[in-house]
């Protein structure tokens, strides 16, 4: 077995051992030097300045990984604030100001997260559209920091309604909000949706005085009346639309009757001339208009002028929204009527 050995001051033997048996008997070991060696000086140096290298190259490695941990720490928690202003850009982007509630945009948004979420769990649910009745009479009267005060009750109170999810400003004076639907029967659905608008419209108070205040609902139900978007929010708009012309503070649910009596009014809508129609010519009142008082108008000419009447007002209502509005002469709405008389009078010869 070979080994090294110092044997003398900076010089080392490389030695082996071997037993040798004694005059005594006894048995021990003799070492013989296979070779010596003297440590040259400048090696000696080279080994001093390896382990210097060394030591500075571990410290230099050593700070050069702090360094790149402090840039990554510096990094991240730049990464960290940029996702953070993002965040806050786009809770602006989706906030109204005046409410605190969600805007057009937030609300489209949780649209269609709920229908993505629906498609998944087949759970049905309803998009609601509120309007504030005559809140434009509200801002003349009290100001339009009483008008915000009433935005900002009305969102508040609709945040507060059992199974709702979504609340947003929609625009104006109008919201809009999602709700879950329970399975209960349409009649008890209907009831609940009644609960919640007393309770949303409740008299607001301020400014030392007691406002009162009422709304108009209008609601689609998924995938009841639709399943996109799009038609949900329209057919929720139109039972709204309907509620306000039945005379105002109310809940009215989508169904077809409605998406046909306004089918019927956008087509009047559509066939109007862009300009406003000439004067019509006079004309006389038809036979069962003038008749005698002893004289029985036959059933089917009374069904046929009931018809021709109802056609008559959707018409002239339309005109009086999509022709003569918002500046209409003195002179229009006695001309509309005349017009109503002869399209009544047109049909019922007709028929």
């Amino acid at each position: 077995m070979l080994q090294e050995e110092e044997i003398g001051s900076n010089l080392f033997a490389l030695t082996r051992k071997v037993p040798l048996a004694l005059p005594d008997g006894s048995t021990g070991l003799v070492g013989i030097i296979l070779a010596s060696v003297t440590p040259n000086v400048h090696l000696k140096d080279a080994e001093t300045t390896y382990d210097t290298l060394s030591l500075a190259s571990g410290d230099h490695l050593r700070q050069l990984n702090e360094s790149l941990s402090k840039r990554a720490r510096e990094l991240e928690s730049c990464l960290t604030l940029a996702e953070l202003k993002q965040q806050a850009t786009l809770e602006i982007a989706h906030t109204d100001v005046t409410t605190g509630l969600k805007n057009r945009l937030g609300f489209e948004a949780e649209l269609a997260a709920a229908i993505h979420g629906a498609e998944a769990t087949g759970k049905r649910f309803g998009v609601a559209f509120i309007d504030v009745d005559r809140f434009k009479q509200i801002n003349d009267r009290y100001g339009h920091a009483t008008g915000d005060l009433v935005l900002s009750t009305v969102g508040k109170r609709l945040s507060e309604l059992p199974d709702i999810f979504a609340v947003a400003r929609w625009g104006g004076d109008e919201f809009a909000l999602l709700t879950e639907l329970p399975n209960i029967g349409q009649a008890a659905l209907l009831e609940g949706f009644e609960d919640a608008h007393r309770y949303t419209f409740r008299p607001v108070k301020g400014d030392h005085r007691r406002i009162n205040i009422s709304g108009s609902v209008g609601i689609s139900v998924y995938p009841q009346d639709a399943t996109c978007s799009d038609d949900l929010m329209r057919y929720a708009d139109m039972a709204l639309m309907v509620a306000k012309r039945q005379g105002r503070g109310r809940v009215l649910p989508f169904d077809a009757h409605i998406n046909d009596a306004m089918s019927r009014r956008l087509q009047i809508i559509r066939d109007l001339p862009d300009a406003d129609p000439p004067p019509p010519p006079p004309a006389p009142l038809p036979p069962c208009a003038t008749a005698r008082p002893d004289t029985a108008m036959a059933p089917a000419s009374a069904a046929v002028r009931a018809r021709a009447f109802s056609f008559s007002i959707a018409f002239v209502s339309c005109l009086e929204d999509a022709v003569c509005a918002p500046a209409r002469p003195a002179c229009a709405l006695p001309s509309l009527r005349t017009l109503a008389l002869i399209a009544d009078t047109v049909l019922t010869d007709q028929a």
